[in-house]
């Protein structure tokens, strides 16, 4: 005969009711919480724990149903109090959950309000970069190791011409650097990657040319620096125009080459090219000559008709030995009246005397001082040199004054080339 089911006396449903609503509030408090256990990465653990709750109750009713009929009054009063313990150490422990739950998602807010605000002053800082290196007065370029141009601002448009659009994604070395520097920045940057030095313009200030959109040449003060990166170097490099510098530059080296009362190159400019004129003639194996000028009687000229009148006469001078000479010859002023000529490819030494003389005839024509015509002349003296003979520059220069001042004594208005000089086997 089947066995009749028993039905569970009210103090079991409390107890079950106790810990169902212990359950509820469980389910409840996952529910309130659930981004952030999501976020957190904790939902297994949540999970397993309900069911762990859930397989306790139905156990707890299944042996309820099959035991509460044969046991005694007293017996159940010590099971439903072991009930209601159990129910409060769960309630306990979900009470530590809880806690442990909200400790950790505080602690999630706080990091994420955190990283928030990291992230937010970082794209703050960068912005405020950009627009000052956008807005620099010199022009910034950056590249990837690869030579690609990954930044260029305003005043890199202004400077060289191609605009951001047009210079972003392009090979700096085909865009800006001159045909003839392109295998020394190649050969350079490969260097420099293989680990092998930074060479001359990494961490450097340099002096450099840079091509134009248009084709011409600007001077540029070069500054370079590079930072290393998850994807590999970057190299930063702002460049300064400095034409006017250069400019002020070469027009002070003019100045200090520059005779100032005839415009003429005066003794260091002279000094700087003999020698340069005689290793030439060294390499080509030709003859050159250097030309001592002195204009007869200029101190009475200059006693005579004063200072003004005498730098007159030197500027005129000067200027009629240039238009004497070759475009290939200079000549220069060393001090007072003496002047100084060197020609060079010459055939021989006949060559250099006729020069010599044509600058004579210039001089008998009259000199035009304060409304008073002067007849004047002049004494040259001529030094020879060629590839065997072995003089240095303020030699050759001294046996041309010699020769001059030969020329003085005997008689002035005439060419005296100096002796034949020592010669050596080459």
């Amino acid at each position: 005969m089947r066995r009749k089911p028993q039905k569970l006396p009210l103090f079991s449903w409390a107890a079950i009711g106790a810990i169902l609503f212990s359950l509820v509030g469980f389910g409840a408090m996952l529910l309130r919480i659930k981004p952030l256990i999501e976020h957190t990465g904790v939902m297994p653990l949540a999970a397993a724990f309900g069911v762990f709750l859930v397989g306790g109750v139905w156990t707890l009713v299944r042996q309820l149903a099959q035991q509460d009929g044969d046991v005694s009054m007293g017996q159940r009063q010590q099971r439903l109090a072991f009930l209601v313990a159990r129910n409060e150490a769960l309630q306990q422990q979900l009470q530590e959950r809880r806690r442990e739950q909200e400790a950790m998602s505080e602690t999630l807010r706080q990091t994420l309000h955190r990283q928030q605000e990291d992230q937010a002053n970082l794209q703050e800082s960068a912005s405020e970069l950009r627009a000052i290196l956008q807005n620099a007065n010199e022009a910034f370029i950056a590249i990837d190791e690869g030579g690609t141009i990954v930044e260029w601002n305003r005043q890199a448009e202004i400077l060289l011409g191609w605009s951001r659009l047009e210079a972003f994604g392009q090979i700096l070395s085909e865009l800006i650097v001159p045909h003839h520097l392109r295998a020394a920045h190649c050969h350079g940057m490969q260097r420099f990657l293989a680990g092998k030095g930074s060479g001359n313009i990494v961490d450097n200030r340099v002096e450099i040319q840079a091509l134009r959109r248009d084709g011409t040449l600007v001077s540029v003060e070069l500054t370079v620096g590079h930072l290393m990166r998850r994807e590999g170097h970057l190299f930063i490099a702002f460049l300064h125009d400095i034409t006017e510098r250069h400019e002020f530059r070469t027009s002070l080296e003019k100045l200090a080459m520059t005779d100032a009362l005839t415009g003429l190159p005066n003794r260091r400019a002279f000094m700087e090219k003999l020698p340069d004129a005689m290793q030439r003639a060294i390499r080509h194996r030709d003859m050159m000559a250097v030309l001592f000028l002195d204009i007869d009687g200029f101190k009475t000229v200059n006693d005579r008709c004063g200072h003004e009148a005498g730098d007159e006469l030197l500027r005129q001078f000067g200027q009629r030995v240039r238009n004497t000479i070759r475009d290939t010859d200079s000549v220069a002023r060393l001090a007072g009246d003496e002047f100084t000529v060197i020609l060079e490819n010459l055939q021989s030494e006949t060559v250099a005397l006729e020069i010599a003389e044509k600058i004579l005839e210039a001089m008998h024509l009259p000199f035009v001082l304060n409304d008073t015509s002067l007849f004047l002349s002049s004494s040259i003296g001529v030094a020879l040199f060629n590839a065997e003979t072995q003089l240095t520059a303020d030699t050759l220069l001294n046996r041309a004054d010699e020769a001059m001042y030969r020329a003085k004594r005997e008689g002035k208005d005439r060419v005296v080339v100096s002796p034949a000089l020592p010669v050596t086997a080459g």
